[in-house]
């Protein structure tokens, strides 16, 4: 970690600001020398270290004050990687019109808001990480890298409106495999992926399909097999398929699990088996389309 008197002129003024959350910004107020596609050429008054902001994230400048700490960088080039693989970060991080020059690494953090709008950035790895709060991509341009949040959990929105992900040639632009995402996940604005991209979230399609093979599975055991009835002459002719959607609906009934058990330990264990995972399953599939009505 850098001593304060090793700091630039620039960098001392993110330290100072950061206690209290203030913006330093560092543009002109030229879209021309502002656009953070030719940032390669600004200078020293406008460069910041890596280590610098990672260093302060992770409470390199502790100074109490009355307000909430934050990293707030507008118009600057960042040297070097953002690495906060595996860190907790209590302060939120907001980059606005910056360049940075390595990919960002989040993978299997704790963070605050993180927030990269208008940022030209080669890549974000966010595999694992916890984002407590919003995930704020809008406008920005990731260039030949891509955006990776599997297994991730985002407690707010995940914002890439307006935002351009081109990743190297044949290569995935976003990954949200298995993401949980509580807030909105918005694309709006002229949002554009040039590559693959896989969705997040539950996958109700999957537990569907192993809903359909139990049924098939236990349809045809239970029809091998003869039950006895719990109340004999009452109650419904016994059917194996019904008797198995019957286990694995846990609410509602069809009026065959009542009315038929079983006196092999074998059936017996397999009805236990069924109705466990009719529970686990149905539970996914409405999670699942819950979540994809909230993301609509």
């Amino acid at each position: 970690m850098l001593t304060y008197d090793e700091l630039t002129p620039t960098e001392r003024e993110l330290w100072d600001a950061f206690p209290e959350g203030r913006w330093v910004d560092l543009r002109t107020g030229s879209p021309a020398e502002d656009d953070p596609a030719g940032g390669d050429g600004w200078g020293p008054d406008r460069s910041v270290r890596a280590t610098v902001v990672t260093g302060l994230l992770l409470k390199g400048n502790d100074r109490s004050t009355h307000a909430v700490a934050a990293l707030r960088l507008a118009g600057a080039r960042i040297t070097g990687r953002i690495d906060l693989e595996g860190a907790e970060v209590l302060s939120p991080l907001c980059l606005d019109g910056c360049r940075l020059e390595e990919q960002v690494r989040l993978s299997g953090a704790s963070t605050r808001m993180i927030r990269m709008t208008g940022t030209r950035v080669p890549g974000i790895d966010a595999r694992s990480a916890r984002i407590d709060g919003q995930f704020d991509l809008r406008r920005a341009l990731v260039e030949s890298g891509r955006v990776t949040v599997v297994n991730a959990r985002i407690t707010g929105e995940f914002d890439l409106c307006g935002a351009s992900i081109r990743p190297t040639e044949n290569s995935e632009a976003l990954n949200a495999s298995d993401a949980i995402i509580e807030g909105a996940l918005l694309c709006r604005d002229g949002f554009v992926a040039r590559g693959q991209t896989v969705g997040y979230g539950y996958r109700p399609w999957l537990a569907g399909l192993w809903l359909t093979a139990l049924i098939a599975i236990g349809s045809m055991v239970f029809s091998a097999h003869s039950p006895a009835a719990t109340k004999p002459g009452e109650g419904q002719p016994f059917n194996p398929v019904a008797y198995t959607l019957d286990l694995l609906i846990p609410i509602g009934g069809l009026g065959q699990r009542e009315a038929w058990h079983w006196t092999t330990p074998g059936t017996q264990w397999l009805a236990y088996l069924l109705i466990a995972a009719g529970w686990m399953l149905t539970t996914a599939v409405v999670a699942g389309v819950t979540r994809t009505l909230n993301k609509n």
